[in-house]
């Protein structure tokens, strides 16, 4: 599995490692959503930097916006950051948020320090 989720008070962290694809990304979603503690999230930090490559297969996009909008039925609070430096991977997510795809405020960060500092600033406490 090439991700770690690391469950915290008011929220995660995943860090995504090696290569990664839609199929896992969607695992990841149905783990998260399913887990009893998904309805009390208030944000998700996923973490890019140490995965070597991402393939998304865009068949699946329709899966993970599904998802998604199932699990802001459930919890529409959460927000969201993505740490990414891969150029590629940041066009699929702008992508995504311009479709309408995500119901939850997204933001990209190149470096994991801004995005803690942003989940910081919206006044949750993101453990390190």
């Amino acid at each position: 599995m090439p991700y770690n989720i690391n469950w915290q008070e008011q929220g995660i962290v995943t860090k995504w490692s090696g290569a990664a694809n839609s199929k896992e990304l969607i695992q990841f979603l149905e783990e998260m959503q399913s887990n009893p503690n998904f309805d009390r999230l208030r944000f998700s930090v996923h973490d890019y930097i140490q995965c070597a490559q991402i393939v998304f297969d865009e068949d699946d996009m329709d899966v993970v916006g599904a998802l998604d909008g199932a699990g802001s039925r459930i919890n529409p609070r959460i927000k969201v950051a993505i740490i990414a430096d891969q150029e590629e991977l940041r066009e699929m997510v702008i992508g995504y948020k311009r479709l309408g795809l995500t119901p939850y405020e997204t933001r990209i960060f190149h470096h994991p320090t801004d995005a803690y500092e942003w989940i910081n600033s919206l006044g949750y406490k993101l453990e390190l």
